[in-house]
């Protein structure tokens, strides 16, 4: 497997200066195969930053909107929103 470095992003814009101050960056969130493409030399990056940010699963609902964070699970937001 290849040498990379992983970020942490947690904001678009957090995301955005991340990407464009790596030489071969890519952005994964949740559900992807990281290892797999990294094993069959599908992909060689140079950073890796996460959509994840600070780890915490969650929503918020209220009257107006229902609010989604990053890495929620749907049975997650299924439960949180009863």
């Amino acid at each position: 497997m290849y040498d990379f470095n992983i970020q942490s992003a947690y904001s678009i814009d957090d995301a955005a200066a991340k990407l464009s101050a790596a030489a071969d960056g890519t952005v994964k969130a949740g559900g992807q195969t990281l290892i797999p493409v990294l094993t069959l030399h599908l992909a060689n990056p140079s950073e890796v930053i996460s959509l994840a940010g600070d780890g915490t699963p969650g929503t918020t609902n209220t009257a107006t909107s229902f609010t989604t964070r990053r890495i929620t699970t749907t049975p997650h937001a299924a439960h949180s929103a009863a």
